[in-house]
């Protein structure tokens, strides 16, 4: 269908994204007739160019980034955002029946993607199918599939398809996040117990509480400093021909996403690009914090992952797309006002690096874009 549409769009000069076409692909279902009439429509409603938005808007459907706020709010039971979500497709008098339908179909790929790393042909939708998976796991995602499911069989026979759904919605919102409570206030509960049991006397185990404390802290500080150094640490041995080198065989990654002991970060990866690389550092950027964390918090086995599939026995540091602009622009300015970077022990040791200034900026961004004078 989707071929027979840009062969239409092209005799008759339809200016139309692909993930419009795709998009009409999957509405018509299978059906040509119905494809070709939808485009019809575009071509009346849109007169020039025509984009996925303008395809929700005729169909009279929600857009997957609503979609994907509405299921952000589930998560954490804004109850305010997902009363107003309702109440708003319901003044534009979306029909809910259709749009159950249409959450269902798109949980149903998330469960793919989550499970077997299958995206759609979709870029638009493929963005929020990733940021929900990163929110939702295999139980909650078969639960509310279910829910939505019973909720469509009792909404076709009823005259308040809107209530039926808010209501439901927010009861599933109050579950999930009702056991979510009920898992952290048992565990604390179990603390305070061995604490007991351990030392009735309670200033003792205020003091130990204020050493986990101060524990976490510090361990979390040790982090975000490990990261930095090792941001400052590719930047000061970044590399241009290890880099391209990288990026030719970051294909060689999906060679890992079956394997046992892979698969994982083998997915984060995926979802990631090298930005800076040397023979000991590797720097990835992703558009998403959740697969950032991810891979910060896994660098042992992507750095064995590393070592299978480019050669390199690299530490990874991550960071995400707009902290990379940041960096590269902060790097930049650096290098011009003379400014070295040298490289990092992470016990704070720092190593001479004998590069110049200008080597470590070619090196980074090649020299093609430097002007000398």
């Amino acid at each position: 269908i989707v071929d027979r549409l840009k062969q239409i769009a092209d005799m008759e000069n339809i200016d139309i994204e692909n993930d419009a076409l795709f998009e009409i692909a999957r509405l018509s279902d299978g059906g040509m007739r119905d494809a070709i009439n939808l485009l019809d429509q575009l071509v009346t409603y849109s007169n020039s160019h025509i984009a996925i938005d303008d395809v929700y808007k005729i169909n009279g459907s929600v857009s997957y980034n609503d979609l994907c706020k509405l299921l952000d709010y589930i998560t954490v039971n804004n109850k305010i955002k997902i009363i107003e979500f309702v109440d708003n497709i319901d003044k534009e008098s979306i029909d809910i029946n259709k749009f159950v339908e249409e959450i269902i179909i798109f949980l149903k790929d998330v469960v793919l993607y989550k499970n077997a790393n299958i995206l759609s042909n979709i870029q638009t939708k493929n963005d929020s199918i990733i940021s929900i998976s990163n929110k939702y796991d295999n139980k909650i995602l078969y639960d509310l599939i279910e829910t939505l499911n019973e909720l469509q069989n009792v909404v076709k026979l009823s005259s308040h398809a809107s209530i039926l759904f808010l209501t439901s919605i927010l009861k599933f919102s109050d579950s999930i996040y009702n056991k979510s409570e009920k898992i952290i206030s048992r565990e604390i509960i179990e603390i305070d117990k061995s604490k007991e049991r351990d030392n009735n006397n309670e200033k003792v185990m205020l003091q130990e509480q204020k050493k986990l404390e101060k524990k976490i802290i510090k361990t979390k500080n040790e982090n975000s400093s490990n990261i930095k150094i090792r941001i400052n640490n590719s930047l000061a041995l970044a590399s241009k021909a290890v880099l391209k080198e990288i990026k030719n065989k970051w294909k060689n990654i999906d060679e890992y996403l079956y394997n046992d002991e892979f698969s994982v970060v083998a997915g984060l990866l995926r979802d990631s690009s090298a930005v800076v690389a040397s023979e000991e550092y590797i720097m990835v950027a992703s558009k998403y914090d959740s697969i950032v964390d991810r891979i910060n918090e896994n660098n042992e086995i992507i750095q064995k992952l590393f070592n299978n599939a480019f050669g390199y026995n690299s530490f990874v540091v991550a960071i995400t797309e707009d902290e990379w602009n940041d960096v590269k622009n902060k790097y930049i300015e650096n290098i011009k006002n003379g400014i070295k970077y040298t490289v990092k022990e992470e016990n704070n040791c720092t190593v001479k690096n004998d590069k110049t200034p200008v080597d470590e900026l070619i090196d980074l961004v090649g020299d093609n874009i430097i002007e000398y004078k």
